[in-house]
């Protein structure tokens, strides 16, 4: 399974500093914020993905998606589509579901699976837009065959409620099953971590 890799170590001024506080997360949070937010400042794509993950989380500050969402822009405007794709991500939670759209279709465009995934979501409800069933099930589709587990599972269980068709429920149901089986082996065999098309987790 593919990696999301956001930003170099190799490409940080002052790695070791990044480092130190992203461990200061776990003893001193609000020590560890102001750090990150210093690092982040000078350009630091490390402290800025950090930075956004703890505003996101909550950790060492209360839950902030707008400025998880700075953040992540930030890193989406160094051509790293992981911060683009993160940043709808928080306009979706912040419930600004036109804005999302367009993150997602534009990361869709150039293949992200985790974007694809979520586009195929809300064509399939009409978030922030048109409901297009047909769409829906092309883009989880293609998706799903690009291996994106997610995806996988969300088609498999829009077939099972008949919305392609009664005739595709015992495919739906097949479907199913069948990528949960895939899903738990490639847990098993990343050694118990997630797979990052999953979850949209990432290196660190």
């Amino acid at each position: 399974m593919a990696t999301i890799q956001v930003g170099s170590w190799k490409e940080e001024s002052d790695p070791r500093a990044v480092r130190a506080a992203r461990d200061k997360l776990r003893i001193d949070p609000s020590l560890a914020i102001s750090q990150l937010e210093r690092l982040a400042e000078s350009g630091s794509v490390k402290g800025m993905l950090y930075l956004a993950d703890a505003y996101m989380r909550g950790r060492g500050a209360p839950k902030d998606f707008e400025k998880a969402r700075y953040w992540y822009q930030r890193i989406g405007e160094r051509d790293v589509i992981f911060g683009a794709h993160m940043a709808a991500s928080m306009d979706f939670r912040l419930k600004k579901f036109e804005e999302a759209r367009l993150g997602f279709w534009r990361c869709a465009e150039v293949g992200f699976l985790p974007s694809m995934y979520r586009k195929g979501y809300m064509l399939s409800v009409g978030l922030g837009g048109n409901k297009d069933l047909e769409q829906a099930e092309a883009v989880l589709r293609d998706a799903m065959n690009r291996g994106h587990f997610g995806a996988a599972l969300y088609y498999a269980r829009l077939m099972t409620r008949g919305v392609f068709g009664i005739k595709n429920i015992p495919r739906g149901i097949y479907m199913s099953i069948a990528s949960r089986v895939r899903f738990v082996a490639a847990v098993l065999r990343s050694g118990g971590a997630l797979v990052s098309q999953w979850d949209d987790r990432y290196v660190l």
